[in-house]
């Protein structure tokens, strides 16, 4: 009788240990059992994804090279094309860069032999500026009392040596675009610019790969007033600002974490080397977690809530990512080889929703 026992408890512990491992089954997908990232799609796309842009539940994917496919991803585990854009630009086949302000009317998008503003509902060129080297590009629209009080502010950071980091203002950009303000940064040295994060005063923090970063003030017109330096370890590629701590993707060092309280004093706070990685170069921020893109594994999480030891919280592992977006407590990713993947944090997180964008009409190519 006792033998008995002990093989049914043994037969009950092996079904038990089988059943949570196909409940977990998505958090081993996405790094572990400790990570916050959990994997819960990956969508082909019709050619390759070379960037992605969110406005509400819709995700625009750079789909080389077929133009803009649109993706509506309320429901995250299975994504749906509901449309596709063609813009009137003169190399549709190698657009590799979108970024739509959050209204949803203006998009930019990288094409050679530059840049160029876009109406999303028309899909008419509105201006070109710009080169085509630019690694980060952040806009937003402001809608006036009449057409010609409205406003589209770029931040763009291009790697062409003579064009470098622009704060630009365009006015009245439907109709009479003009540019009503401007202030930019060259890089002096032979440091290549990347990407950067902006402040609510007009200081932005501009990435220098093995140069560390600058602060340079973008009230003074024309060319930015440089604030102050720091040379930091790693190769910083990219930036994000939570209140008075600026956090960089930094190469094969991680993440670096900077006091900027005071922009003419900066210092490092904390750093942490994640695991096998070796070339961070983007990152997003979730609340207190800073996300992190490596060049070929993926999205990594790090709690960046002390500052001074940031904390491991896991990764979402993709084949080969191109640049992703946060939305929500969703990460989209787009991926040389999987297209659209789609991730989700399971920290416990004060996230505002963004307001549902209306999906198109079903006039999906084929």
């Amino acid at each position: 009788m006792k033998r008995a026992t002990t093989v049914s408890f043994i037969l009950l512990g092996i079904i038990f240990l089988l059943n949570s491992c196909a409940e977990r089954k998505n958090a081993v997908l996405s790094g572990g059992s400790e990570s916050i990232l959990v994997y819960l799609s990956s969508t082909p796309v019709r050619g390759v994804a070379k960037d992605v842009s969110m406005v509400g539940n819709l995700a625009y994917v750079a789909d080389e090279p077929f133009g803009i496919s649109v993706y509506d991803i309320s429901d995250p585990a299975n994504p749906a094309r509901v449309d596709s854009l063609e813009f009137d630009v003169l190399f549709p086949d190698d657009i590799d860069m979108i970024t739509i302000d959050p209204s949803g009317k203006i998009a930019i998008v990288v094409e050679p032999p530059g840049m160029s503003a876009y109406s999303l509902e028309s899909g008419q060129a509105l201006f070109q500026f710009g080169g085509a080297l630019h690694y980060k590009i952040v806009t937003d629209f402001t809608e006036g009392v009449t057409p010609a009080q409205d406003e589209l502010t770029v931040l763009r950071c291009d790697q062409s040596p003579d064009d470098g980091f622009n704060f630009e203002r365009w006015a009245d950009p439907f109709n009479f675009p003009s540019k009503s303000f401007f202030s930019r940064y060259v890089e002096p040295q032979d440091f290549k610019l990347y990407g950067f994060a902006g402040s609510d005063n007009d200081v932005v923090f501009i990435c220098r790969d093995m140069g560390g970063i600058v602060a340079v003030d973008c009230s003074v017109p024309t060319t930015a007033g440089v604030i102050s330096e720091l040379n930091t370890p790693g190769k910083v590629r990219d930036a994000a600002l939570v209140g008075d701590v600026l956090c960089l993707a930094a190469g094969y060092e991680g993440i670096i974490t900077v006091d900027v309280s005071d922009p003419a004093n900066m210092s490092i706070l904390g750093s942490l080397q994640l695991g096998s990685s070796t070339d961070i170069e983007r990152i997003e921020m979730l609340g207190n977690y800073a996300l992190l893109q490596d060049k070929y594994d993926g999205i990594f999480a790090v709690n960046v809530s002390d500052p001074e030891n940031p904390v491991s919280a896991g990764s979402l592992v993709t084949s080969d990512p191109n640049n992703f977006r946060v939305w929500s407590d969703m990460v989209i990713v787009a991926d040389e080889d999987q297209g659209l993947v789609v991730g989700q944090s399971m920290a416990v997180i004060a996230i505002q929703i963004p307001v549902p964008f209306p999906p198109f009409p079903p006039n999906v190519p084929e």
